[in-house]
């Protein structure tokens, strides 16, 4: 298995955690802003390796964002999600009532380590392949199939 490869299990090992949220057009830039509100709280936290905020462009009458951390492992990203910087951005957005339509989904992908940049591409190419037969754009829906709506940049000296 080639460095950025995903593997099979996320324990001790570093992950990219993918959370994917779907809703009707007209929520994209909501979505887009709450996102960027929970990913504010990211930088300088233990573990944290990188993130993208991913729109999805054929995704027909919805709008399908993901947002991709990587983590030094699933233990950096459990205490992320259960801090209190984490539950102030996050129950803003839920408190919303443009929350209830929406739909969210997360997918974890332990990966060998390797540069975030190659990570991030090897991840987009898998997401590409799923969401692609889900929304009917078949298992390769061509090139430049997501847009970076948002990105925190990646610690310096980062080893993944």
């Amino acid at each position: 298995m080639a460095a950025g490869e995903f593997t099979g299990d996320a324990a001790g090992r570093p992950v990219a955690v993918a959370i994917c949220v779907t809703g009707p057009p007209g929520l994209a830039s909501w979505i887009e802003g709450c996102a960027g509100r929970v990913a504010a709280t990211l930088p300088g936290w233990p573990g944290f390796l990188g993130f993208r905020l991913l729109k999805y462009r054929h995704a027909g009458q919805q709008c399908v964002l993901i947002a991709v951390m990587l983590w030094e492992d699933l233990a950096w990203f459990r205490a992320w999600h259960a801090s209190r910087a984490f539950a102030a951005a996050y129950d803003a957005w839920r408190g919303d009532a443009k929350h209830a339509g929406t739909v969210t989904a997360r997918a974890d992908f332990p990966f060998r380590r390797a540069p975030a940049p190659a990570v991030f591409s090897h991840l987009e190419d898998v997401l590409a392949a799923r969401l692609g037969a889900q929304f009917g754009a078949g298992p390769d829906p061509g090139p430049d199939p997501f847009r970076v709506a948002l990105k925190v940049p990646e610690p310096a000296g980062s080893p993944a």
